[in-house]
């Protein structure tokens, strides 16, 4: 038993059956994962941004201020078009 080879359709079936159980704990935590893959991804397009400040001479504690800001910016302007929306929406009915 130690020591011997395993057969070809055996590795292919565990491995299989490995990528499967993989894929459903991912399906199941699905939601809790959610925000971390969004911040990965911003966090990857924002990089390049990052650098470039950088290069320009702003230390690290001014970019992540600036692009702190700008989050801010973002999440007051989002919410208030969707407030807007709410407060629209009893003249459509």
């Amino acid at each position: 038993m130690v020591g011997e080879p395993i057969d070809r359709a055996r590795q292919i079936r565990f491995w299989l059956l490995a990528l499967l159980g993989f894929l459903l704990v991912l399906y199941l935590l699905r939601a809790m994962l959610l925000p971390f893959v969004a911040g990965m991804a911003v966090a990857y397009f924002l990089d390049p941004v990052c650098d470039r400040l950088q290069r320009l001479g702003c230390s690290l504690e001014v970019v992540g201020s600036i692009l702190r800001d700008l989050e801010h910016a973002a999440i007051i302007a989002l919410e208030d078009g969707r407030l807007r929306v709410l407060r629209e929406l009893p003249a459509h009915w």
